[in-house]
């Protein structure tokens, strides 16, 4: 391990503490997601809605309280030690006047070309502040050594590492209503292997971001500036173009949560010497038809999401994002190849009485331009990542998975995915082969598109946990390929394993007695 990694190992060394805000964000690399899926699969925790993260602290301790006696009747040993693991998470949200302290350490042993193994560090700290009862802030750095090897990161290097800040928002709230503004975490979509509307792939959004929760109804409204792309091309000069993010999501929750839809629209847009569009900042207006009526050139991107609980140790879920279908056929720019992306997944816990036992499978298909127009500076990324799924486009993905736990702190998995992605990507301009062709000849591709890259990966993980604070993560994969990196007839077979631990902790400094 070099100097600078024992420094920062050594920075993040707090005193421990049980207390935490009641509005601050549970970020979505917590352990605690996990635990509540778990309790989600069974049927419980359902008020806590999966097709929209973040959740709150103050969120989740609400409904653990709500849950005990349904627990209990469950009559499962290892359900209710991961609820009172979860309790004793959640169990003091300070609500006077405190300033909170967080810090996490990921240490990592990977797997690297010609089986030499090399470590990656994740540490985090932040430092939050509830101010009364409604008001909290808050604000966080990531140093984060894979994002220091990884070629598409946008952002400084220092010493074999890169940070950024993170987090960094102030959160109102106000009962039904909530707003934040500054930097967060934020996904919509459901989905293991990634969402197709809004992922934590990227880094998380600068936004300003409203909420209203009416009965049944939840409201979500953001805007966002995203990176602006530097040196795109316009005849022989280069330009910079501004790019804007605005997005409104509308769900609703029925028969006591156990069906949940969801409308949304995000509209990316921007350009050199471009500001914010007012139309866009409208948070009812309809993107598409305000987009037709010359309001303002962007790439639009409805969703519908779908969560359905017929039984409480099942449930299945869809997601369907559709950014361009072409319905009438009468000139050559008809013939452009829909673009839409397709999630659906069905997850069985406990299944013919195994307890621990889930039993899940997963489809998800990208088709070729998805997230993408004729601007580049309108594609669905931020900072080099993709906002939607991490895998972009012009692929399919089938995965499915055994998860055991055999104690309430051992919990281990088997996977199985199939993976096929073609020569199309997010990364590449927006190509046009139909308009050679006419109305009456027609146009069509295959899908993936050109030479394919066909990967079957088995895999094992598993996580051990005996303590709110740390655990222990190990994961191996065997990975065949085909058409390896999408060059004809090259075949072949890789071994990839991680061995990490990571470490939290906090420390709360409160300014009266109220609790």
């Amino acid at each position: 391990m070099k100097i600078s990694q024992i420094c920062f190992f050594c920075l993040f060394l707090v005193v421990v503490s049980s207390q935490a805000a009641v509005h601050e964000t549970l970020p979505t690399f917590h352990w605690a997601y996990d635990d509540i899926k778990v309790l989600q699969d069974r049927g419980f925790l359902l008020e806590l809605n999966p097709l929209q993260l973040p959740y709150t602290r103050g969120e989740v301790a609400r409904e653990l309280s709500g849950e005990e006696e349904k627990i209990k009747a469950l009559n499962s040993a290892f359900v209710t030690h991961i609820y009172e693991k979860l309790q004793y998470e959640f169990m003091s949200e300070a609500t006077g006047a405190h300033i909170t302290g967080r810090a996490r350490l990921e240490a990592n042993l990977d797997d690297e070309p010609e089986n030499n193994a090399a470590y990656r560090g994740i540490y985090r700290a932040g430092a939050g502040a509830q101010i009364g009862e409604h008001v909290f802030a808050y604000s966080g750095v990531n140093f984060d050594q894979y994002d220091y090897h990884d070629p598409l990161y946008k952002g400084d290097k220092w010493r074999g590492i890169a940070g950024y800040t993170e987090q960094a928002y102030v959160r109102v709230n106000w009962d039904r209503f909530d707003v934040l503004i500054g930097r967060d975490f934020l996904r919509w979509g459901p989905g293991e292997t990634g969402s197709l509307v809004l992922s934590n792939h990227a880094r998380p959004l600068d936004q300003l971001r409203a909420r209203a929760r009416f009965g049944p109804f939840d409201y979500m409204f953001v805007i966002s500036e995203l990176d602006p792309m530097n040196g795109l091309a316009r005849d022989s000069s280069r330009f910079t173009a501004r790019r804007y993010l605005s997005g409104h999501r509308l769900g609703l929750s029925l028969f006591e949560n156990r069906f949940r839809v969801a409308v949304s629209e995000i509209m990316v847009y921007g350009g050199e010497n471009q500001s914010f569009n007012s139309v866009y900042l409208n948070p009812v207006l309809f993107y598409h038809g305000a987009q037709k009526n010359e309001a303002g050139a962007g790439n639009v991107l409805p969703a519908v999401d779908f969560l359905y609980y017929p039984h409480n140790s099942f449930h299945v879920y869809a997601s369907l994002l559709i950014d361009d279908i072409q319905i009438e056929k009468t000139r050559p720019g008809d013939l452009e190849p829909n673009e839409i992306g397709l999630i659906t997944g069905v997850k069985w816990s406990d299944p013919f009485a195994f307890s621990g036992l889930t039993l899940s499978g997963e489809y998800t298909r990208v088709t070729n331009r998805t997230y993408k127009t004729l601007s580049f500076h309108e594609v669905f990324l931020h900072r080099n990542k993709p906002l939607g799924h991490p895998l972009g486009n012009d692929f399919d993905l089938l995965q499915i998975e055994a998860e055991q736990w055999f104690s309430a702190d051992l919990q281990c998995k088997l996977h199985y995915s199939h993976t096929r992605r073609g020569e199309g990507s997010i990364y590449t301009p927006f190509d046009t082969p139909w308009i050679d062709y006419t109305a009456e000849q027609g146009y069509s591709e295959p899908f993936p598109t050109g030479v394919v890259e066909t990967r079957n990966s088995i895999g094992l993980s598993a996580r051990y946990q005996p303590s709110i604070h740390w655990g222990v993560n190990a994961e191996w994969y065997y990975n065949m390929y085909d058409n390896y990196q999408k060059v004809k007839g090259e075949n072949e077979t890789h071994t990839t394993w991680r061995l990490g631990l990571w470490w939290d902790g906090e420390v709360v400094f409160g300014f009266d007695n109220e609790q």
